[in-house]
C-alpha cells in the first residue's frame, strides 16, 4: 500500500506503555536528520505514524505522551466526544473515562476517516493511530489515498555517458555508491557493446557506458552525480540517434531506499 503510493517505510520501533519513552522517541524521530556529505540537513522522516494506545484504560497513554512531546496540554474535543457516546450509546458525561478516547493534544489536527467515529489525531509529523489491525489499516489507506502523509517520494534521476569502459569505472562507482547508499542513491553502469556510437554534432563525444544515478532525495541525487563528474570525465547531454538502447547491456546495483515513514508500535 505505502510503496504504491510512494512512500517507503523507513523504520519500526517498538517501544512500551511509558510515558517518558514515548516522549523521547517521538522528540527524536521528528528531529531526526540525514546530513548530506556536503553538509546540507534533511528531514529524515517526513510522516511518523504510531499505532495503539488511545484507548480508555489506565495503560492507554499514547496522546498523553504526544501532547508531552510537543510541550502542550490536552484538551476534550467535542465533536469526538459527541460521535463516542452515540456510537457506544452512552450519556455525554467527560467525567467518564470512556470520553479519555477523546482528550486530544490541544492544537492537534483532527482528521476524519469516512465510516469510523474515532479521528487520526495530528501533531507536526505524528499521526496517532489505533492498534486494532484492521483500523490501522483503514485508516492508513484513508491517510495515503488522500494524499495526508505529506509529499510522495518521486524517483530523481541523472543520467551520465563516458567515453570510459566500464571496468575502468568500477573504482569510483563503488566509491560514490558507498558515499551515497546511506541516502537511497542506486547507481547502475551500463557497457556499450560493440564499437561505440560515433560522435554527432549534438554529442559531445562517442560514449562506451552509461551510468544511471537515482533515488528519492533529489539533493542526494544531485550530489552524487556530482561527485561523479569530478571523478571521471562525464557529460550529461547526448543526441537520441546516437543512443541504441538494443545494443546496450544492464547492469544494474540495487540498494535499500532512503526512508520517508517512521512507524512506532
Amino acid at each position: 500500500m505505502l510503496f504504491e503510493h510512494g512512500i517507503e517505510l523507513g523504520r519500526v520501533e517498538t517501544i512500551s506503555d511509558d510515558l517518558p519513552d514515548i516522549v523521547a522517541t517521538l522528540r527524536r524521530l521528528s528531529a531526526e536528520e540525514m546530513v548530506l556529505p556536503s553538509g546540507a540537513r534533511l528531514p529524515r522522516y517526513t510522516s511518523i505514524l504510531t499505532s495503539g494506545g488511545i484507548g480508555s484504560t489506565h495503560d492507554d497513554i499514547t496522546y498523553d505522551g504526544v501532547a508531552a512531546a510537543f510541550n502542550v496540554p490536552l484538551e476534550y474535543h467535542e465533536p469526538t466526544c459527541r460521535k463516542l457516546s452515540d456510537y457506544y450509546d452512552i450519556e455525554y458525561n467527560l467525567s467518564d473515562m470512556t470520553f479519555r478516547m477523546g482528550l486530544f493534544p490541544q492544537g492537534s489536527e483532527i482528521i476524519s476517516i469516512p465510516g469510523l467515529w474515532v479521528p487520526v489525531v495530528k501533531m507536526g509529523k505524528v499521526h496517532v493511530l489505533p492498534g486494532i489491525p484492521f483500523l490501522f489499516e483503514k485508516m492508513a489507506s484513508s491517510l495515503v489515498t488522500r494524499d495526508l502523509l505529506g509529499p510522495k517520494s518521486e524517483i530523481a534521476r541523472v543520467t551520465l555517458y563516458t567515453y570510459l569502459r566500464e571496468l575502468d569505472l568500477s573504482s569510483p562507482l563503488l566509491d560514490a555508491q558507498m558515499k551515497f547508499k546511506p541516502y537511497g542513491v542506486k547507481i547502475g553502469s551500463y557497457p556499450y557493446v560493440g564499437l561505440p556510437p560515433p560522435a554527432t554534432p549534438t554529442s559531445p563525444a562517442p560514449f562506451r557506458t552509461r551510468v544511471s544515478i537515482e533515488g528519492r532525495v533529489p539533493a542526494a541525487v544531485a550530489e552524487c552525480a556530482a561527485y561523479l563528474e569530478g571523478k571521471i570525465e562525464t557529460f550529461r547531454e547526448l543526441s537520441a540517434d546516437s543512443i541504441a538502447p538494443e545494443s546496450t547491456e544492464a547492469e544494474c546495483s540495487v540498494h535499500s531506499a532512503t526512508s520517508g515513514l517512521a512507524g512506532i508500535v
